[in-house]
C-alpha cells in the first residue's frame, strides 16, 4: 500500500468513515411481482427489490405495492453493490395488503376486501359482497314487513267477506247462494296483496 492509500485509510479510521454505508437511490418501477418489484436505475433494470424491508416481512404485516411507472426510494443494503435492495419510499401506491394471523385486508383504488378464516367481505362502489355473493341479496327487512302486513290485511278482509257472504246466503228454503256470492265479491273488490322487491342488490351474500 502506498503512502497516499495509508494516509487515506488512517484518516477514514480517525473520522469513522472507513465503514461501508447504505445508499439510497430513486428508481422507476417497471413491474411488481408478489412482494418484490423490478425498477430502473439509469439504464439498468434491477429485479427482486423487496417491498418489505425484512425478507419475508410481508407475510405477517403491511405490504405496499407501488404503481408501475411511479418513483420509489430504494435503500441499497449491500452498500453500492445493488444486491440487497428494499423500497422505503413511494411516490404512488397502487394497493396495500395487511396480514395478521387469519386476517388479510387488501385495498386498492376500486375495492376493499377482507378475509378472516373462511369469511370473506368485499366492498366496492356498487355495494357489499359477503362470501362471494352467490346466494343473492340480503333481505330488506322493512320491505319484508310491509309485504307481510299487506298479506295480513288481505286475509283479514277475506275473513270478514266470507262471514258476510255466508250470512247473506241465509238458511232454509230462503237460502240464496247468489246473494252470498255477491256480498263476498263486493267485500273483496278493493282487497289486494302488495309484494315488494325484498332483495337488497347492494348487499349480497
Amino acid at each position: 500500500m502506498d503512502n497516499a492509500s495509508k494516509i487515506k485509510q488512517l484518516l477514514q479510521q480517525i473520522t469513522g468513515t472507513e465503514q461501508s454505508v447504505f445508499l439510497f437511490r430513486p428508481m422507476e418501477v417497471v413491474s411488481v411481482e408478489g412482494d418484490t418489484c423490478r425498477a430502473r436505475y439509469n439504464e439498468l433494470e434491477i429485479p427482486g427489490i423487496r417491498l418489505a424491508a425484512i425478507e419475508g416481512g410481508a407475510d405477517g404485516g403491511l405490504l405496499l405495492k407501488p404503481a408501475t411507472g411511479s418513483i420509489v426510494l430504494v435503500a441499497d443494503l449491500s452498500c453500492g453493490e445493488l444486491r440487497e435492495c428494499s423500497v422505503i419510499g413511494y411516490s404512488e401506491i397502487e394497493a396495500l395488503t395487511y396480514r395478521h394471523g387469519d386476517t388479510t385486508v387488501t385495498m386498492n383504488g376500486s375495492n376493499v376486501s377482507a378475509t378472516v378464516g373462511r369469511m370473506q367481505l368485499k366492498v366496492t362502489a356498487d355495494g357489499v359482497e359477503i362470501n362471494g355473493g352467490k346466494q343473492g341479496g340480503l333481505v330488506l327487512a322493512a320491505a319484508l314487513r310491509r309485504s307481510l302486513e299487506s298479506v295480513q290485511r288481505y286475509c283479514e278482509t277475506m275473513r270478514t267477506a266470507v262471514a258476510a257472504g255466508l250470512t247473506g246466503v241465509g238458511i232454509g228454503a230462503a237460502a240464496n247462494g247468489g246473494t252470498g256470492a255477491g256480498i263476498f265479491s263486493e267485500q273483496m273488490a278493493a282487497a289486494t296483496i302488495s309484494l315488494e322487491d325484498l332483495e337488497d342488490k347492494k348487499a349480497t351474500h
